[in-house]
């Protein structure tokens, strides 16, 4: 079962003793009641997992993804992002954009937050936890996600040039494109697609993101894990994937990307 995509999935109480689950993802998994004892989780992704009751004693975690310690934002950092939810709701008639370029926000619990339109160029968020965050159409150029959970997360149109995503989670995650819509909520006619320019997404989990027309010249994809990722329309060129995990992924073509069959 090495590498085998379990995210999300209902192992509560499940028999896994012995078990090797290297390099599994896990993400979001329920493992409550699970017997582990012997298993391997060597490499494993096991971010969004509630590891509180559950005994690893006799488990190898070597080099395990687990959620970083996380806190809460301080008094002014949640002061800048009322501010800016408020100037979202009155369309710019009240409150203040967020700028947040170049600040230190690592390891913060910043999950569901709407950063629509805030200023966040080369701001330090690794380890953060985001999932489920609007970021749709944000600049993030140099932004530092090493390790930050953006499970869900609406990152569609962002430009994410020279990012540090490298072992971030994109499980589920919309990074394409964004159709404006008119004062009615009809289609306008105008798409943007992300533009991820030299991106770093060494061994993300991208497990069923959306990336449909994205920019991916110069990506670095290098062990990563997009299984059921959508890549098509993406421009590809001098992209690495050297490593990556693209079963059942749609290529630039809307191709469903089938496992090479070993030749006897």
């Amino acid at each position: 079962m090495t590498q085998v995509d379990l995210s999300d999935a209902d192992l509560s109480g499940v028999d896994l003793t012995n078990t090797n689950l290297k390099g599994a993802v896990l993400a979001g998994a329920n493992l409550n009641g699970a017997d582990l004892r012997g298993a391997s989780l060597t490499e494993a992704d096991l971010r969004g997992v509630d590891l509180g009751d559950i005994d690893l004693s006799q488990t190898n975690t070597n080099h395990a993804t687990v959620d970083a310690e996380v806190s809460e934002p301080d008094n002014r950092i949640s002061l800048v992002l009322k501010q800016h939810q408020l100037w979202l709701e009155t369309g710019g008639a009240k409150g203040s954009r967020a700028i947040l370029s170049g600040l230190d926000l690592r390891n913060l619990n910043l999950s569901n937050t709407d950063f629509s339109a805030a200023e966040l160029v080369g701001a330090r968020l690794s380890g953060a936890r985001l999932r489920g965050c609007t970021m749709a159409k944000c600049d993030l150029t140099e932004i530092d996600l090493s390790g930050a959970d953006l499970a869900g997360a609406d990152l569609r149109a962002v430009n994410l040039t020279s990012a540090k995503l490298r072992k971030a989670n994109f499980r589920k995650a919309n990074l394409g494109q964004l159709v404006i819509h008119d004062k009615d909520g009809k289609p306008a006619g105008n798409a943007f697609s992300s533009d991820l320019t030299a991106a770093d997404f060494t061994q993300a989990t991208l497990t069923q993101a959306r990336l449909d027309k994205a920019q991916l010249h110069n990506a670095d994809f290098t062990g990563a894990n997009l299984i059921r990722a959508n890549l098509t329309g993406c421009d590809m060129s001098v992209a690495e994937f050297k490593d990556a995990q693209l079963f059942g992924a749609k290529d630039p073509d809307g191709i469903v990307i089938e496992p090479q069959k070993k030749t006897s």
